[in-house]
């Protein structure tokens, strides 16, 4: 089922739905908590396309996205169907897929995040059940698994650099503590080399500990492949590095985290014993794209879960960070996809999933 969003009103166009599906659409982007009324100018979503798993049955929950520009198609894995759907960046119709849920060649566990690389014809997959990076071409077929330690904890962001190695932004458990870092995966070994400087502060305030435990939820960010490197930018804070695997520069800072993240990153709770404990939520900004503007600029999106809210900032190196627009969207992953869009994963408030592709709050 395939919806269009007005772009002077927001309002929705549902060919061939009734009215009761078209309503559904608004739940995407229209439903905010009363947190979103402080928000900078929030504007409703405007949409090229929606598919929303409350009315469609093609996938139940989209995890990742990542568009490839070349061939006008959006790659989208689903951690219940253990499957990867490919859909028309232009129209939003579901073309196929790939993968199936098993523990064989081609096959996925719970697929997470994903990248497309166009110059080597690349999709490569990390598993977070099997520990494991899947390759395939785009045209589906598999190529190959590599394994991967140790463990790491709910990946935000890959990128693949040659036919072997991948960069993966993620936590990853260390003496005393899980804190996030950059992990490459070498050529012909599981093993990974850890870059820089990116762990979670930790003290002695249950608010400092609550955010070195919880590190692990903002672990990494979005990562971006250039002509002259890999970029990175920072979960929490938007900070953007230029990064290798023994190297990390800071090229242009964020939009920053706010001073109360340890408390807004925690539920406080008590065991049965009457020991209280914090237990980490998805209540925080978080970054969830990077681009490259002209003139050494870049631009950034940072969700904020707990109002329903995307915002986007453009930064340069040396200048605070510059707003841009906020939408309306529960969002959890979204990748570029041209001058004006990026297609988006994300949660309505009927308790459904949805994709599609977003239209920027700004012009380029």
């Amino acid at each position: 089922m395939r919806r269009r969003t007005d772009r002077a009103w927001g309002r929705v166009r549902a060919t061939g739905t009734s009215t009761s599906q078209a309503l559904l659409l608004l739940a995407v982007g229209l439903w905010a908590s009363p947190l979103a009324a402080s928000a900078q100018q929030p504007s409703p979503p405007r949409f090229e396309w929606v598919i929303s798993s409350s009315q469609d049955t093609v996938f139940e929950r989209p995890e990742e996205i990542a568009a490839d520009p070349s061939t006008g198609r959006v790659f989208v894995s689903d951690g219940l169907r253990r499957r990867v759907f490919v859909i028309d960046a232009a129209t939003g119709h579901v073309l196929g897929g790939f993968g199936r849920e098993g523990a064989g060649p081609g096959e996925f566990r719970a697929p997470d995040v994903l990248a497309v690389s166009a110059a080597r014809d690349r999709v490569a997959v990390y598993d977070l059940l099997a520990h494991a990076v899947s390759f395939f071409d785009r045209a589906g077929r598999f190529l190959g698994r590599r394994a991967v330690a140790p463990l790491l904890i709910w990946p935000k962001g890959i990128a693949v650099l040659n036919d072997s190695l991948v960069v993966i932004a993620s936590g990853v458990q260390s003496p005393g503590d899980q804190v996030p870092a950059l992990h490459w995966l070498e050529p012909q070994s599981p093993r990974l080399t850890s870059t820089g400087p990116f762990a979670a502060p930790s003290g002695g305030t249950p608010a400092q500990r609550a955010r070195a435990n919880a590190g692990v939820y903002v672990a990494g960010g979005p990562l971006l492949t250039t002509s002259s490197g890999v970029l990175f930018a920072d979960g929490p804070t938007g900070d953007v590095w230029a990064v290798g695997r023994d190297s990390a520069r800071l090229i242009a800072r964020g939009p920053g985290a706010p001073p109360d993240l340890g408390e807004r990153m925690v539920i406080l709770g008590t065991t049965e014993q009457g020991e209280r404990f914090f237990r980490p939520w998805w209540t925080f900004p978080r970054a969830v794209l990077l681009d490259t503007l002209a003139g050494g600029r870049f631009l950034l999106a940072m969700t904020i879960q707990d109002s329903a809210l995307v915002r986007f900032y453009e930064l340069r190196p040396g200048a605070p960070a510059r707003p841009l627009g906020t939408v309306r969207a529960t969002v959890r992953s979204a990748s570029p996809y041209d001058r004006t869009s990026c297609v988006v994963s994300g949660e309505d408030s009927l308790g459904g999933y949805f994709i599609g592709r977003l239209r920027y709050p700004f012009s380029r």
